[in-house]
């Protein structure tokens, strides 16, 4: 199954990468049709001067690319936890079905809880 997890792995992040530069090009539109429309005051900016609008408009660039770099990163382990938490789940019901199937009397009974390990002191 590791094959199949893989493939499902880089699809994923395939369709990753294609939503991302597919938002790129939604913001880079955005952004030109911002240049193309002539500006606006905006009242709760009023009190910053050319330059602080300037440094202002850096700081939020800056945070805009903070966000872009690290979207994938987690939208990525996100995709990975799913992937082993539906790969967990398959196994468990197949354990299931197996049991019930060998001891069908065996579902009417609760099943055996397994105890989280405990934390190094």
């Amino acid at each position: 199954m590791v094959g199949g997890q893989d493939s499902t792995v880089a699809a994923a992040g395939a369709a990753d990468r294609g939503a991302a530069a597919q938002a790129r090009a939604v913001r880079a539109k955005a952004r030109a049709a911002a240049r193309a429309s002539p500006p606006q005051r905006v009242t709760e900016l009023g009190h910053l001067s050319l330059a602080g609008l300037r440094t202002y408009r850096a700081a939020l660039s800056a945070e805009e690319d903070r966000v872009s770099y690290w979207r994938p990163i987690l939208q990525g382990r996100v995709d990975i936890t799913r992937t082993s938490l539906h790969q967990q789940l398959e196994a468990a019901t197949g354990e299931l079905i197996a049991r019930y199937h060998a001891e069908p009397d065996s579902c009417l009974s609760a099943l055996p809880t397994r105890t989280p390990p405990t934390p190094a002191a």
